[in-house]
């Protein structure tokens, strides 16, 4: 069934301290299980943190310069622009902007940094397969239901622990379907993946895994893709109408979606709508930090959240600035594609629920698709190219010659 890219790199692991390196790097919403239930940092998240910096100096010694100059001046723009918000803003929490801050140099610029070097990236499906695994392994030492219908470990968020399930099956598919992993050991993977992620009752994951999947069935080569992308349709459709007709699995908050007495589903939707009326009413933005409905104090979708608390001109820039590192991540080409189904994954979860100091993937695969276009990617097919001096070497923005 799956036909894979001539294009689509092999294995060429570099060892196995490279796999683990890799693991650690990016095992933060694993860690994050034994910190603080809302995923903010705390002394057990030290070591990835270590791990993803010393990914960030790996990177900086085997990426081009090309690559390197515009990770750090994106990344400086970024914080630059910041700096001009906080400044100029009526009202900053400054809480809120230096955690904001902090997470967009862990997890955007270092994060960047990381997948400039070659064996990190090659070994990035199988460290967060891999993490998939652990974390199965971690649950079932500790189940517990954080309240009806959500399983997580201990008393943990499980949002978190869903978001780490999504980012698995994410690795599993690409690796299924780039032919980097065997039928077999992918859909082992996917299938107990899958329902932890399910049975987490965080619907964001679930919808965002769905979402990226049919993204990765389009834009490869895969016999009778359109066909198979029509019967998955219409067998979600069948499930979606059995659960809604029987009321089977009821108790499944992941297969739920307003049911009578989903208080969560019916807050949110009555968010959304305070949220458009702040944008509608406050072009400038209410301040960073002033959102408040209820109990809440963000909109649980990053988009509104930047244009209500940022302002149009503002917010607006972030979001121009997801679109174009989106659209950097697919023209790079194959080496880049797990890095667009994990950033396709991420910001749909950031659309769902979370606040802008949520995302762990979102601002680092951004800042990479944003250095792609500026580096001079060249088209889809092939990997990303440097526009270098003619006479100099062409090599790819991860360092390598190009082909």
């Amino acid at each position: 069934m799956v036909s894979a890219d001539a294009s689509t790199p092999p294995y060429t692991s570099g060892g196995a301290k490279w796999l683990l390196l890799a693991i650690v790097a990016y095992s933060y919403p694993l860690a994050a299980l034994f910190g603080e239930s809302d995923g903010s940092l705390s002394l057990v998240v030290v070591p990835t943190i270590i791990a993803l910096a010393i990914s960030a100096l790996c990177g900086l010694a085997l990426s081009s310069m090309s690559f390197k100059i515009w990770v750090i001046t994106i990344s400086a723009s970024i914080l630059f622009f910041n700096g001009a918000v906080w400044i100029l803003s009526e009202f900053v929490d400054p809480q809120k902007m230096l955690v904001f801050n902090g997470v967009l140099f862990i997890f955007g610029f270092l994060l960047a940094l990381s997948v400039g070097a070659p064996p990190i990236l090659e070994n990035l499906d199988r460290a967060l397969m891999a993490l998939g695994v652990i974390a199965l392994l971690v649950l079932l030492t500790n189940i517990n239901e954080y309240d009806a219908g959500r399983l997580t470990y201990g008393d943990s968020n499980p949002i978190w622990m869903g978001r780490l399930f999504g980012m698995s099956c994410v690795a599993a598919l690409y690796g299924l379907i780039s032919g980097r992993v065997s039928p077999a050991v992918a859909i082992t993977l996917l299938l107990p993946l899958f329902i932890a992620m399910t049975a987490t009752g965080s619907r964001g994951p679930v919808f965002a895994f769905i979402l990226a999947a049919g993204v990765a069935f389009l834009i490869n080569p895969i016999r009778n893709k359109y066909p198979i992308m029509i019967a998955a349709f219409f067998a979600l459709a069948l499930i979606a109408l059995f659960v809604e007709v029987t009321g089977k699995f009821g108790g499944v908050r992941g297969l739920s979606f307003g049911e009578a007495d989903d208080v969560s589903y019916f807050i949110r939707l009555s968010m959304f709508d305070y949220t458009r009326y702040l944008i509608s009413e406050f072009n400038e933005g209410i301040g960073v930090g002033a959102f408040s409905f209820m109990n809440f104090t963000y909109p649980h979708n990053i988009v509104l959240e930047f244009l209500a608390e940022w302002g149009w001109v503002s917010g607006g820039a972030y979001i121009a600035l997801f679109f174009v590192g989106g659209l950097g991540l697919y023209y790079t080409g194959p080496r880049m594609q797990l890095l667009l189904l994990l950033f396709i994954f991420d910001f749909t979860n950031a659309c769902l629920s979370g606040d802008i100091t949520s995302p762990r993937l979102l601002y680092g695969l951004t800042i990479v698709g944003v250095a792609c276009i500026l580096s001079g990617v060249r088209n889809r097919s092939g990997l990303a190219k440097i526009v270098v001096p003619d006479g100099a070497p062409r090599r790819s923005f991860i360092g390598r010659p190009a082909e």
